[in-house]
């Protein structure tokens, strides 16, 4: 899991969701009016952490097939 720092794009407000990628992806089609809140570049790095061990799996699953 990893969590995501938003912002509300009309009120500014600022909160943190946690949730995998894939929930991610969904929760931004679901709520257009919050965007990623890229002020705080640490936060990048646990999505970075989530998306390579995502890939790394996915690469583990492709070579086996």
């Amino acid at each position: 899991m990893a969590t995501y720092p938003v912002i509300h794009k009309e009120t500014g407000e600022q909160k943190e969701v946690t949730m995998s990628v894939y929930d991610w992806d969904q929760w931004k089609k679901d709520n257009p009016e919050w965007d990623r809140d890229w002020s705080d570049p640490s936060r990048s790095e646990e999505h970075t952490s989530e998306l390579q061990s995502r890939f790394g799996i996915s690469y583990a699953v492709f070579c086996l097939k």
